[in-house]
This record gives structure tokens, C-alpha cells and sequence, in this order.
């Protein structure tokens, strides 16, 4: 994705690190988190949720797609490791509230949610969750 975006997006600055090793103080004006949450437990979510807000400026946008259960009731911390594209992850949805929950405390605005069911032949039916965030103006 960094080399395609590289060659789509020519003055920008790219790097390759994981999601828990950010230290970005008010540096982004938004944020764009494509299903990558959905492989983090909840502990180390929270986690990353703080460093994603942390990295955004005043009224910064946050984007956050994730996967929500398919049905009211469902252990979400059951069956978390699936196997995609041949290989065993650990993959656990979550809800609406428990984004909410995590992301409000932390002066974040929900402008938006979008709800999708799609269907494909690598993941199967998945039920799309999808937030958009803005954060909060701070006192200076």
C-alpha cells in the first residue's frame, strides 16, 4: 500500500510502522483507519485509540472502518481468530457502543456512522462498521 501510494501521491511522506509504536503530537488533520483496529483486543484498541487522537490536531478527522457483529448477543470475544486468505488472525468485531465508549471519553465528535453488509470471496459476509470522528477544539 506505501509503494502504490507513493507513486498516486508524490509530495507526500510515507512511513511503515505499527499502529503502537506512533508518537505524533497534533500532527495529522485526519486520520484513516481501513480495518486495521479489527486485529487489536480491546485493551490494546483503547491503546491505539488514545495515540490516534493524540497524532490529530484541533478538529482533526478520524475515519475508523471496522467490522461489527452480525447479530445481537454475539460473544465478541469468541472466535476471534479466523483464518483469511490462508492465514490464522486474530480478527474480533465490535460494536457501536463500545467504539463510542472508548472514542467520546477522549474528545472525539461522531459526525457520522455508515452501516454496509457485503459480501466477497476472500472474507465472506461481513457486516461494515464505519465512524467519522472529528476531534474536539482544545484550549490552546
Amino acid at each position: 500500500m506505501v509503494k502504490l501510494s507513493q507513486k498516486n501521491v508524490l509530495n507526500a511522506e510515507f512511513r511503515e510502522i505499527s499502529m503502537i509504536e506512533l508518537d505524533y503530537v497534533n500532527k495529522f488533520d485526519g486520520v484513516f483507519s481501513n480495518y486495521s483496529m479489527l486485529l487489536l483486543n480491546p485493551p490494546l484498541f483503547k491503546d491505539v485509540a488514545k495515540i490516534l487522537v493524540k497524532s490529530l490536531k484541533n478538529k482533526g478527522l478520524l475515519y475508523l472502518a471496522l467490522n461489527e457483529p452480525k447479530e445481537e448477543g454475539f460473544n465478541l470475544d469468541e472466535d476471534v481468530v479466523v483464518e483469511i486468505m490462508g492465514e490464522k488472525i486474530y480478527s474480533r468485531t465490535y460494536t457501536e457502543k463500545e467504539i463510542l465508549d472508548i472514542f467520546t471519553p477522549l474528545g472525539m465528535n461522531l459526525l457520522r456512522i455508515y452501516r454496509e453488509v457485503i459480501s466477497t470471496k476472500e472474507f465472506g459476509v461481513e457486516h461494515c462498521l464505519r465512524f467519522l470522528f472529528k476531534k474536539k477544539l482544545l484550549n490552546k
